[in-house]
């Protein structure tokens, strides 16, 4: 509870109006209990711009190729590359970069 307070503080008093309107869809049974916990913490202003609804009455309100296949709409997500897959990458690089310059000063042999 103590995450969730700050991280309500973290968001109203660093990002303020920064939500348009927020849309829940599909949530979780679970959800509701942490949502009714959570909900105190939340200013009332920013209460009414989150929405519970079901994947049609996004279409009310969203173009339907903005709105995902999986919730209904057209849209399609695509990702050039994994972040994960970037992440490990760039690591493995930078190990391999420290461990290319050993010995040395600034990449230069000191041998």
């Amino acid at each position: 509870m103590t995450a969730a307070r700050a991280l309500m503080d973290v968001l109203a008093n660093k990002y303020p109006e920064s939500l348009g309107h927020g849309f829940i869809t599909n949530a979780p049974w679970i959800f509701g209990a942490f949502w009714r916990m959570l909900k105190p913490f939340i200013d009332p202003h920013t209460m009414s711009k989150i929405s519970f609804v079901k994947n049609e009455k996004l279409k009310e309100y969203i173009d339907d190729e903005s709105i995902l296949e999986e919730f209904g709409g057209t849209g399609i997500y695509k990702r050039e590359k994994d972040p994960l897959i970037l992440f490990s990458t760039m690591k493995a690089n930078k190990k391999a970069q420290n461990q290319s310059t050993e010995g040395s000063c600034f990449g230069a042999d000191l041998s």
